[in-house]
C-alpha cells in the first residue's frame, strides 16, 4: 500500500553507520512512517483547484518487543502563500503495543492557483517508545519522525495565432504554453455555424510550437479560429483567434448633405432615407436610422430605404447603422439636412369691395416655393 514509503530509526542509524547492516536487518527500535500524496486521478499528480490525498500509516516496528504510544500526526504543506500546518490528525494518543500494530488516517488539501509546480507536503510523527520489551530499561522515550512527499502540478495551457498572408490565405502558430505536454491537439475554424478541419490531431511537448498555413473561407480574420488539446489526466484545454467580425460599409445617398428641405403648409413633413450598403461576409440583415444621435427607426429589407414621418422644421444630421449576418457592424458618416418653412412668390390682386380701400382684401396668388 506504501511502496518506498518507510522511515525506520534502524535506518537513520545505519545511515550515520552506528550499526552494521545486518543488525539492522534483525532487530529495529521505534516506528515506521509511510506517506503517499495523490491527486483525484489517483496518481502524484494534479490541477490547480484540486484536492491532494494524503494517506499516512504509523506502525509499531520495535523487533525488542517494546509498545509505542502515538501522540500525534501532522501534516505541513508548502503551498506557494506560505506553510499550513494541520491539526493533530489523531484525537487521542493510541497505543500500539506490538510489532505491527498502526493507525491510519488521511489529509486533504487544496492545490491553489499560487502553488509550485511541485507541491510538497512533510507528514510529522510524534510518539513514546515505551522499551518495555524483554531486557528493555521501561524507561519511555519520545521520538518523532518526518517524511516528504510531492505531487506535480499540472498547467496545461496552449497557445494560437493568425497573421493574413493575402490572396485569402493565412499563416498561424500553435504552442504550448503550459508545463506538461499535450496529446490530440487539434485545430479547426468556424464557418457559418459550423466547425472545419484545418490541422491535427498531434503532439505538443513544453515549449513545442507548429507553424501552418491555410485557405480563409471569407475575408481573413473573420473567421473563428480554435485549437484543442490534452493533458496527461485528460484535462481539455482549449484557445481560440476570433477577431472583429468582417463590417459592412454604409453610407446616406439620399438626402444629400447640407440639402434644403422645404416643409409644406401642413408640418410636420416626412422625408425618404436612403442608404447604399454592403459587406465583404454574409449579408446585410438590418439598417437603424439616427437623427442627431437618437433612433429614429429602421428597415430590415433591401435596399433598406425608411421614411421618417413626423418631422418638425429645425437641422438634423443623419447616421445609418448597419448589421450583417456575421455581427459586424458599422455606421454611416452624418448628412446634415436642413428642415425650413416655405416662403413664397405670386402676384396680389384686389378685389374692389364696397368700402374704403382700407377694407379691401388682398388675394394671393399659388404659392411657389423655394
Amino acid at each position: 500500500m506504501f511502496p518506498g514509503r518507510t522511515l525506520l530509526l534502524s535506518m537513520s542509524l545505519l545511515a550515520l553507520g552506528l550499526i552494521g547492516p545486518s543488525l539492522a536487518r534483525a532487530q529495529t527500535h521505534g516506528l515506521g512512517l509511510f506517506q503517499n500524496s495523490l491527486g483525484p486521478s489517483g496518481l502524484p499528480s494534479a490541477h490547480v483547484g484540486d484536492l491532494i490525498t494524503t494517506t499516512l500509516r504509523v506502525v509499531n516496528y520495535d523487533t525488542f518487543g517494546d509498545s509505542a504510544i502515538l501522540t500525534n500526526i501532522q501534516v505541513v504543506v508548502h503551498h506557494g502563500i506560505g506553510d499550513f500546518l494541520s491539526s493533530n490528525l489523531i484525537g487521542t494518543p493510541v497505543f500500539l503495543p506490538n510489532l505491527n500494530d498502526h493507525v491510519d488516517v488521511t489529509y486533504n488539501y487544496p492545490v491553489f492557483p499560487n502553488d509550485p509546480d511541485l507541491l510538497r507536503n512533510d507528514a510529522l510523527a510524534k510518539a513514546q517508545d515505551n522499551h518495555d520489551g524483554s531486557g528493555g530499561t521501561g524507561i519511555p522515550q519520545s521520538i518523532q519522525y518526518s517524511f516528504p512527499a510531492q505531487v506535480r502540478i499540472l498547467r496545461p495551457a496552449i497557445g494560437i495565432s493568425r497573421a493574413c498572408n493575402g490572396g485569402g490565405t493565412y499563416s498561424g502558430s500553435i504552442s504550448n504554453t503550459g508545463n506538461t505536454p499535450l496529446v490530440g491537439v487539434v485545430v479547426s475554424n468556424f464557418v457559418s455555424g459550423a466547425f472545419g478541419y484545418v490541422l491535427g490531431p498531434t503532439n505538443l511537448d513544453v515549449g513545442m510550437s507548429i507553424l501552418f498555413t491555410n485557405s480563409s473561407a471569407g475575408q481573413c480574420g473573420s473567421e473563428g479560429l480554435f485549437v484543442w488539446g490534452r493533458d496527461e489526466l485528460d484535462l481539455v484545454v482549449s484557445n481560440s483567434v476570433v477577431s472583429a467580425p468582417a463590417v459592412p460599409t454604409i453610407s446616406i445617398i439620399g438626402p444629400t448633405n447640407e440639402a434644403k428641405i422645404s416643409a409644406p403648409l401642413i408640418i410636420p413633413t416626412s422625408i425618404t432615407i436612403t442608404p447604399a450598403t454592403s459587406t465583404p461576409v454574409g449579408m446585410v440583415v438590418r439598417v437603424c436610422f439616427f437623427a442627431n444621435g437618437n433612433y429614429i427607426g429602421s428597415s430590415t429589407t433591401s435596399p433598406f430605404s425608411f421614411t421618417w414621418t413626423n418631422v418638425l422644421l429645425g437641422d438634423y444630421a443623419l447616421t445609418s447603422r448597419a448589421l450583417n449576418s456575421v455581427c459586424g457592424s458599422a455606421e454611416s458618416s452624418p448628412v446634415n439636412i436642413h428642415v425650413t418653412a416655405p416662403i413664397y412668390h405670386g402676384e396680389v390682386s384686389w378685389q374692389t369691395r364696397w368700402g374704403p380701400p382700407e377694407r379691401q382684401t388682398p388675394t394671393w396668388a399659388t404659392p411657389l416655393p423655394i
